[in-house]
């Protein structure tokens, strides 16, 4: 089964734009090395007063070959800070990662960043 091992989240502010940049470092056992695999990405906005804001882009998933037992992607996120910036103070904000096998039947592996506090 993949097992994510480590991950980053970080953030920027460019121009009109909050960029998240997001690594993932996975183990793939013996038996999933050489299949094809998705990593989905969610990016998820905190709401105080309303249910969370989950943001969401085919886009932002990378299909990739497992060809060693561990793999690092990184993924770019831009999101408008308009579409992001919902109520007063800073935002807080994490993302949902899930890697999904696209060949055989292997276990999905999965978790969720830290929370970082946005100020727009």
């Amino acid at each position: 089964m993949v097992k994510i091992l480590e991950h980053t989240f970080r953030h920027a502010l460019e121009g009109p734009y909050v960029m998240f940049d997001i690594t993932v470092k996975m183990y793939f056992p013996e038996d999933e090395i050489g299949t094809r695999w998705r990593l989905e990405t969610i990016i998820v906005e905190k709401d105080r007063l309303s249910p969370d804001d989950v943001f969401s882009d085919p886009n932002w998933s990378r299909t990739f070959s497992a060809n060693r037992e561990i793999v690092s992607l990184d993924i770019h996120v831009p999101l408008l800070k308009r579409d992001l910036n919902t109520e007063p103070g800073p935002e807080e904000v994490y993302a949902k990662l899930k890697v999904v096998a696209i060949e055989g039947s292997f276990p999905s592996g999965e978790t969720t960043t830290d929370t970082v506090k946005i100020d727009i």
